[in-house]
């Protein structure tokens, strides 16, 4: 009953918002009953926690852009990895931005090969996902890429030059996903 649950509020939630832009709060309702719907699933093997600081809350922000960070964990990151999985998320305000994401697993890590190729196409002027699919397709490990894109891609379509992300090796194992929005004039 508690999955049925989750499940119908991420359900109530995709068809009562129809915006491309929602408040972090909505955005943090979404994801949490993700995350719980893994910690349902996955019970002792899935860990994680939440740092948020509130007054981020009330920020804007493009519809379905943190929850897909999480779900790439589950797909990506842990799949070679034995359990307890763990994610940590944050939201926060910093100085120069107005808002930033940060999911912080403790996974595979990211394939340097789909890391390299997933740069070189967000610093290209060619944005289609078309050819970058077959390039990450044709890879040796397939550790995914394509929802990140797509997610990075809609920062830089709704942000231009003000969305910034950040992909970088956890110290120990894993993978740290930063996302965000410079403030103007920085």
């Amino acid at each position: 009953m508690n999955l049925c649950e989750k499940l119908s509020g991420m359900l109530r939630n995709t068809s009562k918002n129809q915006d491309r832009e929602v408040t972090i709060r909505d955005e943090l309702i979404y994801t949490q009953h993700y995350l719980d719907l893994m910690k349902e699933r996955y019970e002792n093997h899935f860990q994680y926690r939440l740092d948020i600081e509130e007054e981020t809350l009330s920020s804007i922000v493009p519809r379905l852009i943190l929850q897909p960070l999480i779900e790439n964990c589950f797909h990506h990151a842990f799949q070679k990895t034995s359990p307890p999985w763990v994610i940590h998320l944050s939201i926060e305000q910093t100085i120069d931005h107005c808002w930033l994401f940060e999911v912080k697993d403790w996974g595979d890590g990211f394939n340097p090969t789909v890391l390299e190729m997933l740069h070189q196409k967000m610093n290209s002027d060619d944005k289609s996902i078309v050819g970058y699919r077959s390039e990450i397709e044709e890879s040796s490990e397939n550790q995914g890429g394509i929802g990140l894109f797509n997610t990075l891609n809609r920062m830089k379509l709704m942000y231009d030059r003000q969305a910034i992300y950040e992909i970088l090796p956890n110290e120990s194992a894993g993978t740290i996903v930063r996302i965000g929005v410079k403030r103007n004039g920085f």
